[in-house]
């Protein structure tokens, strides 16, 4: 393993740790976010305290998290083949299992996306937001619009893109997502139903 990775790879689970939104939740808006929601210290759950600005600054940070060590490897200290697996993977690890929390972090999606914008920036941009925002309109869970997103990118990057180590890097980025969201899917998948308004 080379020393670029070797690095990028400490260096990507360090900054996976650092719980932003958590620590956000607590300086800024004097809150524990892990009271709201789902009880995730994660930006999503920083949303749900209604401040757009500060939702927006977490959200910013978690996917400057994977962003960092995915674009530094690609660009700056250049890390190829299946070197960039562990890479892609310390990041959110770092999130999901951050060590400041007691090994109980965040859900890891905002990482997660990071680290695929900056290994592959147009890809993840152009295919994956659509991706990401379909399944959240009509399915009923956030789990499983996740795991359905994480589905059809797989299926979209072995089309576009076909890569071994990707593959990989999506296997295990979806393995976590989906342990994160064990509780979503046990729960029976469903539609989105729009209530109507009386006429």
């Amino acid at each position: 393993m080379s020393a670029n990775a070797i690095f990028l790879t400490i260096l990507g689970f360090f900054l996976g740790s650092l719980m932003w939104s958590y620590w956000l939740g607590k300086l800024v808006l004097k809150r524990d976010i892990r009271t709201l929601g789902d009880g995730n210290p994660g930006a999503f759950n920083l949303l749900k305290t209604g401040n757009i600005t500060v939702a927006g600054l977490g959200i910013f940070l978690d996917i400057g998290k994977g962003v960092i060590p995915a674009g530094l490897a690609m660009t700056f200290l250049p890390v190829s083949g299946w070197e960039i697996v562990p890479v892609a993977v310390a990041p959110v690890i770092g999130h999901a299992f951050s060590p400041w929390m007691r090994f109980q972090g965040g859900k890891a999606v905002a990482v997660t996306g990071g680290v695929q914008i900056g290994l592959q920036p147009l890809f993840t941009l152009v295919i994956g937001i659509p991706l990401f925002v379909l399944p959240s309109l009509i399915v009923n869970r956030s789990g499983w619009a996740i795991a359905i997103t994480m589905v059809l990118m797989f299926t979209a990057q072995a089309i576009v893109s076909p890569s071994a180590p990707m593959a990989v890097i999506w296997a295990i980025h979806t393995l976590i997502l989906l342990y994160k969201y064990r509780a979503d899917l046990a729960h029976p998948l469903g539609l989105r139903v729009r209530s109507r308004t009386p006429e």
